[in-house]
């Protein structure tokens, strides 16, 4: 294959810290080369590469560089969801985040989401449903009493 030749491959290892890869393309292993990421001052973004993944090798076998534009097929379907106005992230664990543009929905579902910050600050016109216990370092706040609560509608006395 030549120096100019956009090949794809199969990635047969790679190095997270480095962010290299080696690719078989054909009958051919490439020695490790760089993976085209997102990495600017402004913004990085990783995405790890797995044995098995395919993807596009610019610049020939050779000293080229590894394109991260995954493929489709075998093992990656296309995510179920998907459509001109649903974007959708996938990962391995089950965790899907979409935004849909046309309802201007965010949905997150799987996995564990932490939010660490200094504030935190829910500001929206509708309702917060929460499914779940609510505690605080103060204590819980689903499974609190109050002392001398009148029954009904009464609100009386101090948080016990």
């Amino acid at each position: 294959m030549g120096q100019d030749s956009k090949s794809i491959g199969t990635v047969t290892g790679f190095d997270p810290a480095r962010a290299k890869a080696r690719v078989k393309v054909g009958d051919r292993e490439t020695d490790e080369i760089p993976v085209l990421m997102i990495a600017t001052r402004f913004k990085r973004h990783f995405i790890p590469l797995s044995e098995g993944d395919q993807v596009r090798v610019l610049g020939g076998l050779d000293g080229g560089s590894v394109d991260l534009d995954g493929y489709f097929g075998g093992d990656v379907p296309v995510p179920a969801g998907v459509n001109d106005h649903t974007e959708v992230a996938e990962y391995s664990d089950g965790t899907r985040i979409t935004y849909d543009t046309s309802s201007s929905t965010h949905t997150v579902t799987g996995g564990k989401f932490v939010l660490d910050c200094e504030n935190i600050k829910i500001d929206g016109a509708g309702n917060l449903w929460v499914k779940a216990k609510i505690s605080d370092e103060l204590g819980t706040l689903t499974d609190h009493g109050h002392k001398d609560v009148m029954p009904g509608s009464s609100n009386t006395g101090g948080r016990v």
